[in-house]
């Protein structure tokens, strides 16, 4: 929290001008009601009317500094909530893909909903709530030592034993916000992949369990919610005890001071106002104080997605060499190796084949080339260069993955070809008409369904192609793209990327035609260990 404060100081600081304003406002109203009641007790009309006529303007300032510092303490809210959430994009899209899927894609949806909305929330209003409290309490206690010390110090004492309070709380409520943030994240997640499988439970009839199960994660949100709203609850009870308890005790010293004559009547208007904005503060704070606690886990946890290293997005030199497998050897954690002691060279422009049964390390190979994963010895060259020395940004940079089932977005045709890089349309249209879309190349504003829904496997497959070739990459590297599609498909579109010209080609298949193997220039067998 601190951190996010010091960044917005500026607006920090006009939020606080305006509460101070609003604070200055309300002491001076306190005052003036001294006088107004004076003036009633000395039937005294000239000093009544003056009174009124302060009261009315003072209370036009309160109204003006009031309406400032909400507008403002609310625009800085969402800017600090906006920067939160731009960082947590940022971040997240420099992201390798296993990286990306060390969490589920619910839970990065819950990082971007649910938690900026509750830091922004229980966060950062309450903080400005917390600063607004904090004012009006210090000009409360310079007025009650103003009138007088023996108030002053009765009610600092006070304030002391009704500030520890929160701490009887402040574990069990960093728990109940965790386990909010859990149960959103699981919802969001077990919806998601419920939701996804609709057609499953509708073909088995079986809607009735989709519906109980939806409810039954949204149920254990609320149930935990409430355990969290317990908590407040009782803070809440136990701060508005010590509030009732401090006023009656400054508003009985006060009638004490009056009857020795140490102070007019009149002052007990005032008094009685600034304690009860004392220790309506004080029970506030102790709220605050609590909320605020609550969601430190969230930022703990933003700190922690915001600890990646950002990658420099910069450029390969001109590719003159291809890709070249140096004595790698790689297997997971302490198993025994998929790939050991592989030398292979995939020269540049030629066109190559990895075939091998299941679990042979055929896809870890492609992986490998893209860092997506690091070899457990041995090198990865790229036009002469390790990639070890390289980031994910420069390697891509030259190279092209599509994976055996390609996302396409709920977007427009261009949208799902440029990705939002500048590319003309002409372009996207020539590549269109190479890859065998001749029709889309005319409709490139046709909106695609989610998942390409309303597009075969085989248009899927080469809209994915046409978004490698149109950045012109030296380099394809194909994740067994036509595995799901039928054996023409299938054949036709790999004769069409096996003729591109002047491109590497690197494709996993399980079984290779003799028609296709004639496109070949090399196939690398690879027999599971």
């Amino acid at each position: 929290m601190r951190k996010i404060v010091k960044i917005f100081w500026k607006e920090h600081l006009i939020t606080l001008l305006f509460m101070l304003g609003s604070g200055i406002s309300t002491t001076i109203v306190s005052f003036v009601n001294a006088s107004i009641l004076n003036s009633l007790i000395k039937f005294n009309l000239h000093s009544f009317l003056i009174s009124i006529s302060k009261l009315i303007v003072v209370y036009m300032f309160f109204l003006l500094f009031t309406y400032l510092k909400i507008l403002q303490s609310r625009k800085t809210s969402q800017k600090m909530a906006k920067f939160l959430r731009d960082k947590i994009i940022d971040e997240v899209s420099n992201f390798s893909p296993r990286e990306f899927k060390k969490s589920k894609v619910g839970d990065y949806t819950s990082w971007l909903s649910n938690d900026i909305n509750q830091i922004e929330d229980q966060g950062f209003t309450v903080f400005f709530e917390l600063l607004s409290n904090i004012i009006n309490l210090s000009l409360a206690l310079i007025s009650l030592l103003y009138i007088h010390w023996s108030l002053f110090i009765v009610t600092i004492i006070e304030i002391v034993i009704i500030i520890q309070l929160p701490r009887l709380f402040k574990k069990k409520m960093a728990e109940s916000t965790k386990e909010i943030t859990k149960a959103n994240e699981g919802a969001l997640s077990k919806t998601t992949n419920l939701l996804s499988g609709f057609s499953t439970f509708y073909i088995f009839k079986n809607l009735m369990y989709l519906s109980s199960k939806l409810k039954h994660e949204f149920l254990k949100i609320e149930q935990t919610k409430n355990k969290q709203t317990q908590f407040l609850a009782k803070i809440a009870i136990i701060g508005g005890l010590g509030n009732v308890i401090g006023q009656i005790i400054s508003y009985s010293l006060t009638g004490y001071l009056v009857l020795l004559n140490l102070l007019s009547a009149g002052i007990l208007a005032t008094t009685a106002s600034l304690s009860a904005n004392v220790f309506n503060t004080v029970g506030n704070l102790s709220q605050y104080i609590a909320i605020i606690k609550s969601v430190e886990p969230l930022f703990d946890k933003i700190d922690i997605s915001l600890e990646k290293t950002r990658i420099k997005n910069s450029q390969l030199n001109k590719i003159q060499k291809g890709i070249e497998l140096r004595n790698l050897t790689f297997g997971y954690d302490n198993m025994q190796p998929i790939i050991k002691n592989m030398n292979y060279t995939f020269e540049l422009g030629e066109k190559y084949a990895l075939s091998g049964e299941s679990g042979s390390g055929k896809s870890t190979i492609l992986n490998l080339i893209i860092k997506d994963l690091q070899p457990t010895d041995g090198k990865v060259l790229l036009n002469g260069l390790n990639i070890k020395n390289l980031s994910s940004q420069e390697v891509l940079s030259s190279i092209t993955y599509i994976e055996q089932t390609p996302y396409i977005f709920n977007n427009t045709v261009r949208e799902n070809i440029s990705l939002g890089d500048p590319i003309e349309d002409e372009k996207i249209k020539k590549v269109l008409k190479s890859v065998g879309l001749k029709k889309l190349s005319e409709q490139l504003d046709t909106v695609i369904t989610e998942n390409g829904g309303n597009f075969s496997g085989g248009q899927k497959q080469r809209l994915a192609l046409a978004r490698g070739l149109v950045r012109n990459k030296n380099i394809i590297l194909l994740d067994e793209i036509t595995s799901s599609l039928d054996v023409k498909t299938a054949v036709s579109i790999e004769k069409f990327i096996l003729s591109i010209p002047n491109i590497t080609v690197i494709m996993i298949s399980h079984h290779i035609s003799e028609e296709i193997k004639q496109h070949l220039d090399g196939i690398l067998k690879l027999e599971k260990k």
